[in-house]
């Protein structure tokens, strides 16, 4: 089973992730699983995670509203 982890300073574009790859990478229980190894507030600012805005310039109004909402259930 292939292990999920959040990259670091990969420097991956939103674009050319499928929609499949970038719920397995930023979905809701990836990065719950991987949120506690940020040792601080600043760390976590300067990954290169995609912000909700960005994913939804790219993958739609419709796609991000599911993740956000995803991650709420």
């Amino acid at each position: 089973m292939e292990t999920n982890h959040l990259p670091d300073k990969a420097g991956y574009s939103i674009a050319m992730l499928s929609n499949e790859k970038l719920l397995s990478v930023y979905g809701p229980a990836n990065c719950l699983k991987h949120a506690g190894k940020l040792p601080d507030i600043t760390t976590a600012m300067n990954t290169t995670a995609p912000t909700l805005a960005a994913i939804s310039r790219e993958k739609g109004r419709g796609f991000s509203q599911a993740l956000v909402m995803g991650s709420l259930v």
